[in-house]
């Protein structure tokens, strides 16, 4: 319970101002020349970046089944090594409907970047 409480303090909402239509998993387009990547979390250790994915799909196994993420190493120098939470290889339009849809459930932190 601690570690949950860790990881909800760690995100931090992102207001949604779009109206998003229903999405589905069916709906999500994954590929090999997907070019989005959404950011769900940056967490200091890799045990709390994978729990935050198990809550997080737990939470939305609808939405994200048989959806893998990929853990992020990244030195930060000074900052230390943080672990981030993605999902790769999106289509943007999915990749910008995953994010609303997400916030708008769980008030998650939600970022759409490119590769």
């Amino acid at each position: 319970i601690e570690e949950i409480e860790l990881i909800k303090k760690t995100i931090e909402p992102v207001k949604v101002v779009e109206v998003q239509k229903a999405i589905k998993a069916e709906d999500i387009k994954i590929s090999q020349n997907g070019k989005s990547i959404i950011q769900l979390g940056s967490f200091k250790e890799e045990r709390l970046a994978l729990n935050a994915w198990n809550i997080i799909k737990g939470s939305n196994s609808s939405l994200l089944k048989n959806i893998k993420p990929f853990i992020q190493r990244a030195d930060l120098g000074d900052k230390g090594i943080y672990y981030r939470v993605k999902i790769t290889k999106l289509n943007r339009s999915s990749a910008k409907r995953i994010c609303s849809k997400l916030n708008s459930r769980q008030k998650n932190s939600c970022l759409v970047t490119r590769l």
